[in-house]
């Protein structure tokens, strides 16, 4: 198994969350091959991840000499195959198809017997994805959250026969990118979209019942529930409330929370429109951008942008 050194990372699926992903780790001194279905696509992800490194530049949040070297390291791919030979770690992330995914990184197992292989499912078990690889032992997920760049957790997840060495290399080099990986169990959306599926499924009960509208819920979690869960969990919520208070709450509530809601009532939600999302992103964006500035520069003692 292949050590965690700077070499080629092959990333398999080069949208928006892999052409971030990719450009993360041509920031930290890796060439980067980006593949897609074609070479027109992959090339239009690799300007995808450049425009993302001229981003974190203009951000602060990284030095624009180390952002202009990581552009050079990346490049596109010509197959799945072609990326993956020589390469330590194959990223990827493809939509959440089980089938489609083992057909596309059979390809990257079987050009290169020594790499890791990590997948930014969701949702899929990892290790099924590894047995139908025949690759368990190298097989792992690293589920990075949107947008990759601006959110420093990872959910590293590890199958019934992951290597741990393959876990802790992969682990040490997130952390030497800046990231914050998490240990999260092999279950049906890890921790993170058990959660957010779970509050998510409450919201649109609410919604569809009539009980609440979109724009008062989402008023709610942003400036109140999301506020305060940024500096205490809900853990530390019940410790800080009180338990028997909590306790109490839940006897009157947790019978009457929506339990029948169909996935597909989404679809037919009152969302903001496509021209309003523009604006959403990019307000949502530099918020992100600095609150990870100013953890950077509390970690560092300094203002300036990391070298």
């Amino acid at each position: 198994m292949s050590e965690a050194r700077p070499g080629r990372v092959a990333v398999v699926g080069s949208g928006l969350m892999g052409a971030q992903i990719g450009a993360e780790y041509a920031l930290g001194a890796y060439e980067v091959v980006l593949v897609t279905r074609s070479q027109e696509t992959a090339q239009r992800s690799v300007e995808r991840a450049r425009a993302a490194l001229r981003h974190l530049a203009g951000s602060g949040l990284a030095a624009t000499s180390a952002a202009q070297a990581a552009e050079a390291r990346l490049q596109a791919g010509q197959s799945v195959a072609e990326a993956s030979q020589g390469a330590w770690l194959v990223v990827e992330s493809l939509p959440e198809d089980m089938d489609l995914k083992v057909g596309v990184l059979s390809q990257a197992v079987q050009a290169e017997p020594d790499a890791l292989i990590a997948s930014n499912t969701s949702s899929l078990s990892i290790g099924e994805l590894g047995r139908r690889l025949g690759a368990e032992e190298r097989t792992l997920g690293t589920h990075y959250w949107n947008p990759p760049t601006l959110m420093p957790l990872v959910e590293v997840v590890a199958g019934p026969r992951t290597a741990r060495a393959a876990l802790e290399s992969v682990e040490a080099v997130l952390r030497r990118l800046g990231k914050e990986p998490v240990r999260a169990p092999d279950i049906p959306g890890f921790i993170w979209n058990r959660l957010q599926l779970a509050l998510l499924r409450e919201a649109v009960g609410m919604v569809q019942a009539g009980e609440a509208d979109p724009e008062t819920i989402d008023l709610i979690l942003t400036r109140g529930l999301g506020r305060r869960w940024s500096l205490v969990g809900p853990f530390q919520a019940v410790a800080l409330g009180g338990p028997a208070t909590f306790a109490a709450v839940a006897e009157q509530l947790w019978p009457r929370l929506h339990q029948e809601v169909p996935s597909q009532a989404m679809l037919e939600l009152p969302l903001p429109q496509a021209e309003t999302l523009h604006t959403l992103r990019e307000a949502r964006d530099r918020a992100l951008a600095a609150l990870l500035r100013a953890e950077q520069a509390e970690r560092t003692g300094s203002l300036s942008p990391p070298s």
